[in-house]
């Protein structure tokens, strides 16, 4: 179902639960503004991150054939860990596009709740903004439909929830960094670039914990604008 075949009723409890979805992270920066970020060369000090695979992954999705996008989701099933977000919500679209709309779901909202995780432990607060700019990029086709049917995505979410804690993060947490704000207007920084590792497994739980409250008061304001 796309965006503009809802209702005029769906279309607001939609953009409710996406504004409300959207709040949880630090760091509010325009999407206007931050995009003119990503295409810059990173700062000196976060030269040696590896946006691989999830790099590759990225432009295979992009390239429009569905052999491609199989053969991402393959891998990214086969090896979750090694994928940051930004694989995640491009999988979602690739999916959402061939019509598998429950799987576009889950790896956009697996992407939102993992990239949250990342700006969470990230040491810089305008992480928080690539968040918001990748549920821009990514969230208008999915959000509507995902909260079309709330049973639906409450299981989605707890499904979310539990691969999230279950699934390991073996990918480079300091790719958010290198699309902050402040990366780039101060590019001799050195660092650090996240939080202490061993407050890595405290923030995860708050952030999930966080993810589930954020979700259920979507769902209430939706049920009170449908009275």
């Amino acid at each position: 179902m796309r965006f503009r075949s809802l209702n005029a009723a769906q279309r607001k409890y939609a953009l409710i639960a996406s504004m409300v979805l959207a709040t949880t992270v630090p760091g509010c920066l325009s999407a206007g503004r931050g995009v003119q970020h990503l295409y810059r060369d990173p700062p000196r000090a976060l030269a040696d991150v590896d946006w691989e695979p999830a790099n590759s992954a990225v432009a295979r999705l992009q390239s429009g054939k569905a052999s491609d996008c199989r053969s991402v989701e393959t891998d990214i099933r086969a090896a979750p860990t090694r994928y940051s977000p930004p694989a995640l919500y491009a999988l979602s679209e690739c999916l959402f596009e061939m019509g598998r709309r429950q799987e576009a779901s889950f790896w956009f909202y697996a992407g939102q709740l993992r990239a949250r995780f990342d700006a969470n432990r990230s040491a810089d607060e305008s992480s928080g903004a690539v968040v918001d700019l990748l549920n821009d990029r990514y969230g208008p086709k999915i959000n509507p439909w995902a909260f079309g049917d709330l049973q639906r995505l409450a299981a989605t979410v707890d499904e979310v929830l539990k691969w999230d804690e279950a699934t390991p993060h073996h990918y480079d947490p300091r790719w958010i960094n290198m699309l902050s704000l402040h990366a780039y207007e101060s590019p001799d920084f050195a660092g650090p670039f996240t939080k202490p590792e061993t407050e890595w497994h405290a923030i995860g739980e708050r952030t999930r914990a966080e993810y589930r409250q954020g979700f259920e008061n979507a769902v209430k304001l939706l049920r009170e604008h449908a009275v």
